[in-house]
């Protein structure tokens, strides 16, 4: 992420803007809510590189370097971006990979172990209670 001052020009990924977004008005808006927020969206250019994940994952990452990048560039923007929660890092990671099953999922328990039952003397019933 590299904030420059200049004329609100912003480049992710060697594109501008709407070349990188297309037509996610939404996406686009979340990128420039720092900027918009602090009145920088005329007086700096962004230049942003990002990889991996999607279109989506990648806006909210840009939005929180652009607000990084903003506070570093001017320590009284924090209390602007700070009450509006731009400041905050996404913390949700991949899940790994389990040892014995193809991907991630978790180790779920034998469709017996769901039956609830009831111990009455030395007989197990099953349960009519629970419904």
């Amino acid at each position: 992420m590299w904030l420059t001052p200049g004329n609100g020009e912003i480049s992710i990924n060697g594109k501008n803007l709407d070349e990188w977004l297309g037509g996610h008005e939404t996406l686009k808006m979340k990128v420039r809510l720092p900027l918009d927020a602090t009145k920088q969206l005329e007086s700096v250019n962004i230049k942003a590189v990002t990889l991996g994940g999607g279109y989506s994952a990648q806006a909210d990452a840009v939005k929180h370097g652009i607000s990084k990048a903003l506070i570093a560039y001017e320590e009284r923007f924090r209390a602007i971006l700070k009450p509006m929660g731009l400041l905050t890092r996404d913390s949700r990671v991949v899940e790994r990979k389990k040892p014995g099953k193809k991907k991630q999922e978790e180790v779920h328990s034998s469709q017996k172990d769901n039956i609830p039952y009831l111990l009455i003397g030395r007989y197990y019933l099953l349960s009519s209670l629970k419904r």
